[in-house]
């Protein structure tokens, strides 16, 4: 095996990237782990364990002392794309991901920007620093808004603003979960949510899936609810791509993973709304590989050590596949979920994960990271599909003390 004995540095240790660490291990890598929670979920999976922020560049270096990773992932972290980019010429790595795309995903104001220079729907945006800027743009631009963290991820610090009095304490929201300290106020978009996992090789996309999306709304827009492949009409479906291939040319993506998050409006209009050169967290790695029969993990760590994608000979579309968050009410302490022996006896049942036990802290939904677990499921009928979503939807309750 090709990669036996490599040393690949995976940037964070949660749930999002236990996968992966299987994945690479699988693989034959020398597994090294980064995470600044000492007892981080997928930290028993590494070889070599480094506890420090994801973020934090000098600290890892200095973690590392003379050991050379062969390459690095990010599974699921916006935020560190900048530290990747920058790990990856300190190392001098065969694989690095371009400045373009990593200051793209870290930067939702220049993703933005470039992008609405260049042809693509994207919301009226401004960038804001000074919280004496608020009301000017926002008024510039009119209610509703939406004001985030300019390099935050997974819903973080996202507020939906309706009216004058509620923009500072939106926007101190924001800054609370901004590394750099400034946010984002960009117009609501009204519409269907969608995400994209796009595969690129050389400079072409070699794979590209679609979901569709369900958030948990106003004010804070966190993540429930992913299926694959999305129901697009085939007019739509090569808009999306022809879309979503200029951007990774625009942001000189030649290889890797990289997810786009995009609404569509009135039916026909796409609008972007950012881009990450990462794998999509909340298990959609495993919606992929029961819809598509391939594993995004094994194939984003072939592309980074330039080996051939192997996993791309097995693409056959075999089923429609979902997945729902499971999350509480309201804060408290986890004590057990109900309506799960009813939900398994439904035929697009596939799988559960908890990741919380009896006793376990647990908090009301604002963002997918609040997680108490996943229902999956898949069938070829999506009917189907969708009324066991719906059965989960309303049986499902998490028991909270």
């Amino acid at each position: 095996m090709e990669t036996m004995g490599k040393k690949v540095l995976i940037l964070g240790a949660g749930t999002d990237q236990r996968q992966m660490y299987i994945a690479a291990r699988d693989m034959g890598f020398t597994v090294i782990g980064v995470d600044k929670n000492p007892q981080a979920y997928s930290r028993d999976l590494a070889d070599r364990f480094l506890n420090c922020s994801i973020v934090a560049y000098n600290e890892i270096i200095d973690a590392l002392g003379s050991e050379v990773p062969d390459c690095i992932v990010s599974p699921a972290a916006d935020i560190t794309s900048m530290v990747l980019y920058d790990l990856c010429e300190y190392y001098n790595l065969e694989y690095k991901p371009s400045l373009s795309s990593s200051r793209a995903s870290a930067d939702k104001n220049y993703f933005l920007d470039l992008a609405s220079n260049n042809g693509v729907k994207t919301p009226l945006h401004y960038k804001i620093s000074e919280p004496n800027d608020l009301l000017f743009y926002a008024r510039k631009i009119g209610y509703p808004v939406i004001i985030k963290p300019l390099d935050g991820q997974g819903s973080k610090g996202v507020s939906f603003v309706d009216n004058d009095s509620a923009l500072k304490d939106a926007f101190q929201e924001a800054l609370a979960y901004s590394i750099g300290g400034k946010a984002v106020i960009e117009e609501y978009i009204s519409g269907v949510h969608y995400s994209a996992e796009w595969f690129r090789e050389n400079g072409k996309t070699v794979f590209g899936v679609v979901s569709e999306k369900i958030n948990s709304g106003a004010p804070y827009f966190g993540i429930t609810q992913h299926l694959i492949p999305a129901p697009l009409s085939k007019n739509l479906n090569l808009e999306v791509k022809r879309t979503l291939d200029l951007l990774c040319d625009l942001f000189e993506i030649e290889g890797g993973p990289v997810n786009f998050d995009f609404i569509l409006a009135n039916e026909n209009e796409i609008y972007l709304i950012e881009m990450g050169t990462r794998l999509a967290g909340n298990g959609m790695p495993e919606l992929v590989k029961r819809s598509f029969g391939i594993d995004t993990y094994t194939m984003n760590l072939q592309i980074v050590t330039n080996q051939p994608v192997n996993e791309l000979k097995k693409v056959n579309f075999k089923e429609f596949s979902a997945l729902r968050l499971i999350n509480a009410d309201s804060d408290g302490i986890f004590s057990g979920i109900s309506g799960l022996e009813e939900l398994k006896k439904h035929p697009a049942f596939a799988d559960i994960q908890i990741f919380k036990n009896p006793g376990n802290p647990v908090r009301a939904i604002t963002r997918s990271a609040h997680k108490v677990g996943l229902v999956i499921m898949s069938h070829p009928d999506l009917a189907i599909l969708r009324e066991g979503l719906s059965l989960g939807e309303n049986i499902i309750k998490v028991a909270v003390k």
